[in-house]
């Protein structure tokens, strides 16, 4: 793995691996944090496991990448970032992956460079939503090789090519992209687009140019570029060397950035185009209905809204989409919520959320929930009953930050769900302060002070 500065989260990448590697690498670009010291300490604590490599960081994650992977020892090389960590692992099967590759003769279908995995993203059980999507993970050193400044994609070493791979499903890694701070984010935007920028200005020299101008829209897409995106994507499209998989998601960063500035006939040609290409109905499907929601706000169109939602209760977005990515059934639920608002249905809404919260998913904000089921005349009894229990802190932390008013007669009734178990609740009473009423603040105070007997 190559790391900077992820103190918050090596140690438990690291220890997801131990009695799983037979060696752990780490190459570090130049962490100014306790990185280093952590992985220090744990190969200490791990005599000839972990080997720290101190390494230097110039813009080009391929370079890194590529070092550290020549420092392993073993041909069949695991890749893991410091922020995943291992989420189950078969190692009989594997293995027997892995021996049937070995006796495999040159040329035949097993005879692969590589083996894609299931790579899970959102923390588990916290009511998060997660996406699922193969990504290659295991791969052979003497035929591989990363290439790309940005984006970086696994080659064959000595062409370049595409690589050959098989998957499995016996080992699934987790991303854990919830521990990131938006200061953080909006800081690997950045450096994403100085790096992108950077491998335009190389483009010559590189074997697949291509990428690098999807690289670029991507980049600029995610710092809300959208004109700037839509030209990259669309130069991008215009060079011979482009995969199926890239024009797809060139297409797809058309789309997503025309709606953004209200080009709606380039994302509908753009669609059409994307269409044709598809192995998949899911990504067109949302993308279409995506473009739809968009024309409905733009022209107040209730037809569009219903058309919209007509997509998306005719696509089965449990199937794999075109990268191989498995989306949480909250992303189109979300979309459908929205639809449904502008069509003033607040009860299909409500009906919605509601199912989203029984899963611990608040894919709203909850006192934007409440509005809308005070518009459905539905209870906040309700929506206190359908709140899983074990994701109650989540809704506890949101409560505290609303009306007090409602906050007072959510925490009431979620004091009255569970009778035996009071202590989180009471707790986050506390932290309503003075906002609360006299009387309704003795109330809690004298339920937390019972609370502190009985413990004691």
């Amino acid at each position: 793995m190559i790391v900077r500065n992820e103190e918050s989260t090596i140690i438990d990448s690291i220890n997801s691996l131990i009695g799983l590697a037979e060696e752990i690498v780490v190459y570090d670009t130049g962490s100014t944090d306790q990185t280093t010291n952590i992985i220090s300490n744990l190969s200490n604590a791990y005599p000839g496991l972990i080997r720290l490599i101190h390494g230097y960081w110039d813009d080009d994650f391929s370079r890194a990448r590529n070092e550290s992977l020549n420092q392993c020892s073993n041909d069949w090389v695991f890749i893991i970032d410091a922020d995943e960590t291992i989420d189950r692992l078969d190692k009989d099967s594997l293995s027997l992956t892995l021996d049937a590759i070995a006796s495999s003769k040159t040329g035949s279908i097993a005879d692969v460079d590589a083996v894609q995995i299931e790579v899970v993203d959102g923390a588990q059980g916290v009511g998060r939503s997660q996406r699922r999507w193969k990504g290659l993970r295991l791969i052979r050193k003497s035929r591989c090789q990363w290439a790309g400044r940005i984006h970086e994609q696994i080659r064959k070493k000595l062409s370049n090519a595409e690589v050959d791979f098989i998957f499995t499903d016996s080992i699934v890694l987790r991303h854990h992209s919830e521990n990131f701070t938006q200061s953080q984010i909006q800081a690997k935007k950045e450096r994403n687009l100085r790096i992108a920028a950077q491998a335009v200005k190389e483009i010559e020299s590189s074997p697949f140019p291509s990428h690098v101008y999807i690289s670029l829209g991507r980049t600029y897409l995610d710092q809300a570029n959208f004109s700037d995106a839509i030209d990259s994507f669309q130069q991008g499209l215009l060079e011979p060397s482009i995969s199926p998989i890239e024009q797809r998601m060139a297409y797809e960063g058309i789309i997503r950035s025309a709606i953004a500035i209200d080009k709606f006939a380039l994302a509908e040609e753009s669609l059409k185009l994307l269409g044709d290409i598809s192995t998949s109905p899911v990504l067109a499907a949302y993308l279409d209905a995506l473009v739809k929601n968009a024309k409905g706000k733009y022209f107040n169109s209730r037809t569009e809204f219903e058309r919209s939602n007509h997509i998306l209760k005719q696509t089965n977005f449990q199937q794999p989409d075109d990268f191989g990515s498995i989306w949480d059934i909250s992303i189109a639920a979300q979309l459908a919520i929205d639809n449904y608002i502008h069509l003033e249905d607040f009860r299909s809404a409500i009906e919605l959320i509601l199912s989203q919260l029984s899963l611990g998913r608040s894919i709203y904000p909850l006192q934007q929930s409440l509005d809308i089921a005070r518009q459905a005349n539905v209870a906040l009894s309700i929506i206190a009953n359908v709140v899983p229990h074990w994701n109650l802190k989540n809704i506890l932390a949101e409560i505290t930050t609303m009306d007090i008013t409602v906050a007072d007669e959510l925490l009431e009734l979620l004091y009255a769900r569970w009778p035996d178990e009071p202590a989180t609740v009471v707790v986050a009473s506390m932290m309503l302060g003075d906002r609360m009423e006299p009387a309704r603040s003795r109330l809690w105070s004298s339920r937390l002070d019972e609370l502190g007997k009985k413990l004691s």
